[in-house]
């Protein structure tokens, strides 16, 4: 099965950004560097995909790489 996250932001977001997902065994599933974080809009980029090999709880992870804004997510796969 494959998940594709996309973002709203209350907060003003410097780029580029780091996306880390946490399986529910703690490894790291993704850790990647993207320019605009994806949004749903049309001019906005493709959604973050990523597979999700079981069932459980995937920390989200989105961090200024240069700044100090963060936030994280719980997305649960039933």
């Amino acid at each position: 099965m494959t998940a594709k996250l996309i973002f709203r932001m209350w907060d003003d977001v410097t780029p580029p950004l780091t996306i880390k997902v946490r399986g529910p065994d703690g490894k790291i599933l993704l850790d990647r560097v993207i320019r605009e974080l994806p949004t749903g809009s049309p001019q906005s980029g493709a959604p973050v995909t990523f597979l999700v090999p079981t069932a459980g709880a995937y920390a989200v992870h989105v961090k200024e790489l240069y700044g100090q804004v963060e936030g994280s997510a719980t997305l649960t796969v039933s």
